[in-house]
C-alpha cells in the first residue's frame, strides 16, 4: 500500500481530494453542457424568425451547475488522478484507465501531420482542433479531409466546410452489408442540423464519396498499427496529462531542476527514439561480450592458456565494447597447474539501471527564464548547427581548399553551400515522403543511375548527341516516384 494510504488519516483526505475533484468536474460538465444548450436555443429563435414558422419539439431547458452532482458510478484513479476510465478498443465490454489519443495523417506519404491526447471518451469534439493544428504544423490547409463516425458534430462539419476543405465523416455506424440510399431533398421540419447530416449522407451515398472515405482505413489505422507493433508503444510510462501528451506527441519528456544558486538550470530530457537506439546498443554490445567470453572459456577448457594473457585479453574485449562492460562480472584465475579458468555472471543491477537510464541525458544552461520546452528546442538546433558543419567536411568535402586566391576560395565554399541546399532539400523530400531524415541511402541508390552522352559524327560535318540513362531497378523506381522525381522519357538529340 502507498504511504498515503497507509494510515486512515491520510487514506479519507486522499477519498475527500478525490470527491472534491470529481465534483468539480461535474459542475464543469454543467457549464459546458449549459453552454451547448444555450447555442441551441440561439439556433432555435434564429430559425424561427428567418422561416416565420415554430420549430418542432419543445425547447430544451439548460441545466443548472451549481446543482451538478457527479454520477453514482463516477470513480478517480489515485495513480493518475488526471486520467479516466475508457472502453477498450481492443477487447469489447471492456474498459481501460487511459487517455484518448488522436492523429492526423497524410494521405499520400502516410505520416502524422498532428496529434493530441484527451481526456473525454468521445471524439466528437476533436474534428476542428486536430485540422486545425494539422494547418499550423504543415503551413497550409487540408483539401480534403476523412474521419470515422466518432467525430461527426454538425456545428464543426458546417464551419469547416465553409473553409473550403472537402470533408467525409461519417453520420453514424452501418450493419455489415448496408449502404447508404441517396437522400431527396432536406426533410420537412427537420431544421438545419438534420440538413447538414443528411447533405453528409448524400456525399457519401455517391460513387466518389465512398471511394475517398473508403480511403481512411488504409491511411490512419496503418499507423496506429505501426505504433504499437513496430515501435512497441502500448502504454504511457508517465503520469498526469501534460507528461503524458508530450509523450504522445514528441516522445520526449523534460523537466526542469534549478540549481542550488539558482543561477543555472539542468534539464533532466529522457527520449522514446533515444531510447529505443540504447536499447539496441547494449543489446548488441551484450551480444558480442558473451560471445567473446564463450570462446575464452572453450579455449581455456581444451588447452592451458596462461591467466595473465587470459585476463588481457578479457580487459581488451571489454574495453573495445565499453557501452555494455559494467554488466559482466569477469574473473580470471588458475588453477594448481596454473592454467586460467575463466567464470564470469551477469550483474542484474546494472541492467535495472540501464533499463531506467537508456534514452535519458542532461542538459546544463544558464539561460533561466525559459521553459523547459524552448530550451530543449534551442539545444537542438545547436546539434542541427554542428551537423551542419560536419556535412560540409565530410560528404562535402569542403575541405582541403587548394585554391589560393581569395574569389577562387569564396567560389568554392559557395558551390559546397550550394551542393549542402540541394541536400537539404532533397532530405526534406525525404522526411516528406516517409523515407527518413537521413537522405545518405537514397543518394547511394540513385547513384547507380548512369548517363551517357553518345556523340555520333556524321559524314557532313554535323554532330549528333544522343542522351542515354540506365533502366532503373525496382527499388530504384519506388524511390524517384515516392519522391516525385522524373527521368527523361524521351532521348535528347541535339546538333553541333
Amino acid at each position: 500500500m502507498p504511504a498515503e494510504l497507509a494510515r486512515r488519516e491520510s487514506r479519507l483526505a486522499k477519498l475527500q481530494a478525490a470527491r472534491a475533484e470529481l465534483e468539480a468536474e461535474a459542475g464543469q460538465q454543467g457549464e459546458e453542457k449549459k453552454a451547448a444548450v444555450e447555442a441551441r436555443l440561439a439556433r432555435r429563435h434564429e430559425q424561427q424568425e428567418r422561416t416565420g414558422t415554430k420549430a418542432r419539439g419543445a425547447e430544451p431547458k439548460a441545466p443548472d451547475p451549481d446543482t451538478a452532482k457527479p454520477k453514482a458510478q463516477a470513480q478517480r484513479s489515485f495513480t493518475d488522478a488526471e486520467s479516466r476510465i475508457m472502453p477498450d478498443g481492443a477487447n469489447k465490454g471492456a474498459f481501460v484507465q487511459g487517455y484518448n489519443a488522436q492523429i492526423a495523417v497524410d494521405g499520400a506519404a502516410q505520416i502524422m501531420v498532428a496529434a493530441d491526447l484527451i481526456q473525454q471518451t468521445t471524439d466528437n469534439d476533436q474534428l476542428a482542433p486536430m485540422l486545425e493544428q494539422t494547418e499550423r504544423n504543415v503551413g497550409a490547409r487540408p483539401q480534403a479531409a476523412g474521419a470515422d463516425t466518432g467525430f461527426w458534430n454538425p456545428q464543426q462539419v458546417e464551419k469547416i466546410q465553409g473553409l473550403g476543405i472537402d470533408l467525409h465523416v461519417a453520420t453514424g455506424k452501418q450493419k455489415h452489408g448496408e449502404t447508404n440510399q441517396p437522400a431527396e431533398g432536406d426533410p420537412i421540419g427537420a431544421g438545419h442540423q438534420a440538413s447538414v447530416r443528411e447533405r453528409m449522407k448524400q456525399k457519401l451515398a455517391s460513387q466518389a464519396g465512398r471511394d475517398l472515405y473508403r480511403m481512411r482505413k488504409a491511411i490512419v489505422e496503418p499507423v496506429f498499427g505501426q505504433i504499437k507493433e513496430w515501435r512497441g508503444f502500448r502504454r504511457f510510462s508517465l503520469r498526469g496529462l501534460d507528461k503524458v501528451r508530450g509523450e504522445w506527441k514528441e516522445g520526449l519528456e523534460v523537466r526542469l531542476c534549478p540549481a542550488p544558486d539558482s543561477a543555472e538550470v539542468f534539464i533532466l530530457c529522457r527520449s522514446a527514439e533515444r531510447r529505443q537506439k540504447e536499447q539496441a546498443i547494449h543489446a548488441r554490445f551484450e551480444k558480442r561480450i558473451e560471445e567473446g567470453l564463450r570462446k575464452l572459456e572453450t579455449a581455456c577448457q581444451k588447452q592451458r592458456q596462461n591467466p595473465l594473457l587470459v585476463a588481457r585479453r578479457v580487459g581488451r574485449l571489454l574495453g573495445h565494447n565499453t557501452r555494455t562492460a559494467g554488466l559482466f562480472q569477469v574473473e580470471v584465475e588458475a588453477d594448481r597447474q596454473g592454467a586460467a579458468r575463466l567464470r564470469w555472471t551477469k550483474s542484474e543491477a546494472w541492467r535495472d539501471w540501464a533499463r531506467l537510464s537508456e534514452g535519458c541525458y542532461l542538459l546544463r544552461s544558464n539561460v533561466i527564464d525559459w521553459t523547459p520546452e524552448e530550451l530543449w528546442r534551442a539545444y537542438m538546433q545547436l546539434t542541427q548547427a554542428e551537423d551542419a558543419f560536419h556535412i560540409q567536411k565530410s560528404d562535402l568535402q569542403i575541405r582541403p581548399v587548394w585554391h589560393q586566391k581569395a574569389e577562387r576560395v569564396q567560389a568554392h565554399i559557395l558551390v559546397c553551400f550550394l551542393a549542402y541546399v540541394l541536400r537539404k532539400t532533397l532530405e526534406a523530400q525525404c522526411r516528406q515522403a516517409g523515407l527518413g531524415d537521413e537522405p545518405r541511402k537514397v543518394f547511394a541508390e540513385l547513384s547507380e543511375i548512369t548517363l551517357v552522352d553518345v556523340i555520333l559524327p556524321t559524314r557532313n560535318g554535323v554532330t549528333l548527341r544522343k542522351r542515354c540513362i540506365s533502366q532503373p531497378n525496382q527499388h530504384q523506381l519506388i524511390l524517384l516516384e515516392r519522391l516525385g522525381l522524373r527521368l527523361p522519357a524521351v532521348p535528347e538529340f541535339a546538333p553541333m
